[in-house]
């Protein structure tokens, strides 16, 4: 008898166990327990961050013939530095959707009459130096034949890669024909100084700076007369979008003369006038500092990149 009830005890033991088991695998529905014991859905992937970086523009150096040209110390601003978004520049609607940088450059020389202002047919175009793989900067050069009374201008074109083909994005620097009939003694000449490249959300930045100076020769002194400019591009990676560029910002203007050295007299440099500025970049701004000079133009200041 002993053993029937300690055998029963253990069974009643065993099947409350289990049953509270049972109980507590499979909780009964909408309790506080079916809530916690439901799988977490997973996060939300995050989501791509803005890239980050900076670009400082170079400072300007000027040459007194052999010598750098000492420049002056930063004035008093005319105006209240700008806050304000940065236009875009005139649109480039020929040459688009070229089959290789070749073929726009091509395209963009036999065409100098619809786009290049002050440059003359006939013109010839070349590749610069490898720029980036997605963009490539050319330059269009004007040939006046021989016996004219013009000497050839310049211009450099920004040519972006846009889906599968290449477009002229814009003119980032030009120097444009010269009338020697009225300037025999004049060059003038377009050069780029820099060519940087950066992502940005929806594709690519480009940050070119250029410059463009005239010489002449006159009483034996050499004038100076010329600026520097910065021109971001942007490459959009929605097909749809073409690429384009803002207006330049300004670097530097500058005018000034070397005079040769004379018997007993050293070679001096005698200035008019020079204003540079600085520009620190970043994805969706830039902002310009004055350097040297007088800023009489109020061209200091915040410039959003819409």
């Amino acid at each position: 008898m002993r053993h029937r009830a300690l055998a029963f005890a253990i069974l009643v033991v065993f099947t409350g166990c289990k049953k509270a088991a049972t109980v507590e695998d499979k909780p009964a529905q909408g309790s506080g327990s079916d809530v916690a014991a439901a799988p977490h859905a997973p996060p939300d992937p995050p989501s791509a961050a803005a890239p980050a970086w900076k670009v400082e523009s170079q400072p300007i150096e000027l040459a007194c013939g052999d010598k750098p040209l000492a420049l002056p110390a930063p004035g008093m601003a005319a105006k209240p530095p700008v806050d304000r978004a940065l236009g875009h520049g005139d649109a480039m609607t020929v040459c688009q959707d070229q089959a290789s940088v070749a073929a726009a450059c091509t395209c963009l020389a036999a065409a100098v009459d619809k786009w290049a202002g002050g440059i003359s047919a006939p013109a010839d175009c070349e590749v610069e130096q490898p720029s980036d793989p997605s963009a490539q900067l050319v330059k269009v050069s004007s040939n006046p034949p021989d016996g004219s009374k013009k000497s050839g201008g310049q211009a450099f074109v920004l040519v972006v890669k846009h889906a599968a083909t290449w477009s002229p994005a814009g003119v980032v620097e030009s120097a444009p024909d010269i009338d020697l009939a009225e300037t025999p003694k004049a060059t003038e000449r377009a050069t780029i100084a820099r060519f940087v490249s950066q992502p940005i959300a929806d594709g690519k930045l480009y940050w070119i700076e250029s410059r463009h100076e005239t010489q002449e020769r006159s009483m034996g002194d050499l004038d100076h007369d010329g600026t520097a400019q910065g021109t971001i591009c942007v490459a959009p990676s929605t097909a749809a979008t073409k690429p384009f560029c803002y207006k330049p910002l300004n670097l530097g203007t500058w005018t000034y003369s070397f005079t040769t050295a004379k018997a007993g007299d050293p070679s001096a440099c005698t200035i008019t006038a020079v204003t540079a500025f600085a520009v620190n970049l970043e994805p969706a701004s830039a902002t310009v500092r004055l350097v040297h000079g007088n800023d009489s133009e109020g061209l200091a200041g915040h410039y959003r990149l819409p």
